[in-house]
C-alpha cells in the first residue's frame, strides 16, 4: 500500500517511477495483484488529471469504492463471493437434525448465509460485512425470502466467536493469520474453523475436497480438540458429543 501511494506521488517524474518501484516491491515479495497495481499506478494518475474534472466527481468516486469494497486496504480481503460448491463442503460438516449456530465472517451479499440455511431449518445462521452496498443486497436477499438478517454491518473483530459450531471464512492469506489465531483462543470444544481456499501462513491443513469448479484451490477445516485446532481430512458431520470429539481424536494421524 505504501509503494502504491508513492507511486501515485512520484508520478511527474515520469511512467518509468511504477516498473522501478515495483522491481523494488517484488524484492519485498510483496503480493502480485500489488505488483500490477504499482506499474499502472503513474500512468493512471496522468490519465485521470488529463480528464480535469471537478473534485467532487473524485470524492463521490471514493465513496461508491468505500461503500462497495470497505476499508479493504486495512482488511486486504476482497469482494468476493463463495461459491454453492464450497458452502455446501462445508455445510457437510454440520449434523442437519440438530441445532447448530454458523457465522460467516465476511458474508458479503449473504449469498454462503443463504445457502446454509438451505442445508438444515435447525441452523443459525449469521455473520458480518463491513461495506455497506454488499450489506445492503444481503438484507434486501433476505427481506424478499421474509427472513431475518442475521448480519451485522461491521468488522468480524467486533464480534464474539464463543457460542459458534462453525466459523466460515472465506477472506484471504493475510486476513487468515489472525483468524487461525482468534479461533485458537475463542473456539469452544468440538467447534469448527473452514476457510474457503486460503491457508494462513505456516498452519498444516488437509483440504476437504478439491474443488472442481475451475479452481485448484480446496476447503479446509479444523476443529477445536483440547484447546488445539486440529486439521480434518475427509467431510464427516461433526456432533457436539463427547463420543464424537473422541472419535475424531483417534482419527488423527
Amino acid at each position: 500500500m505504501a509503494l502504491f501511494c508513492v507511486a501515485v506521488l512520484a508520478a511527474p517524474l515520469g511512467l518509468w517511477v511504477g516498473p522501478a518501484l515495483a522491481l523494488f516491491a517484488a524484492w519485498l515479495r510483496v503480493p502480485g495483484w500489488w505488483l500490477a497495481l504499482i506499474v499502472v499506478a503513474p500512468g493512471a494518475r496522468w490519465a485521470v488529471e488529463s480528464l480535469q474534472a471537478a473534485p467532487e466527481v473524485y470524492l463521490g468516486i471514493l465513496g461508491v469504492l468505500l461503500a462497495v469494497f470497505g476499508l479493504h486496504f486495512l482488511s486486504r480481503v476482497p469482494l468476493y463471493p463463495s461459491s454453492a460448491r464450497a458452502v455446501d463442503l462445508a455445510a457437510s460438516l454440520l449434523p442437519r437434525d440438530r441445532p447448530c449456530e454458523i457465522m460467516d465472517i465476511g458474508s458479503g451479499t449473504a449469498g454462503a448465509m443463504l445457502r446454509f440455511t438451505q442445508h438444515s431449518d435447525q441452523w443459525r445462521v449469521h455473520g458480518c460485512e463491513q461495506a455497506l452496498i454488499p450489506w445492503t443486497i444481503g438484507w434486501l436477499r433476505y427481506a424478499i425470502r421474509g427472513k431475518a438478517y442475521g448480519a451485522r454491518l461491521g468488522r468480524y473483530e467486533a464480534q464474539s466467536w464463543r457460542s459458534a459450531d462453525m466459523v466460515y471464512a472465506y477472506l484471504s492469506t493475510t486476513a487468515m493469520v489472525p483468524v487461525f489465531e482468534r479461533a485458537r483462543r475463542e473456539l469452544k470444544e468440538g467447534a469448527l474453523l473452514v476457510s474457503n481456499e486460503f491457508l494462513p501462513a505456516g498452519v498444516r491443513a488437509l483440504a476437504i475436497r478439491t474443488r472442481d469448479d475451475g479452481n485448484d484451490a480446496g476447503v479446509y477445516a479444523w476443529q477445536m480438540l483440547g484447546r488445539e485446532l486440529v486439521p480434518l481430512a475427509q467431510p464427516r458431520r461433526l456432533c457436539e458429543s463427547n463420543s464424537s470429539s473422541q472419535e475424531l481424536r483417534e482419527s488423527q494421524p
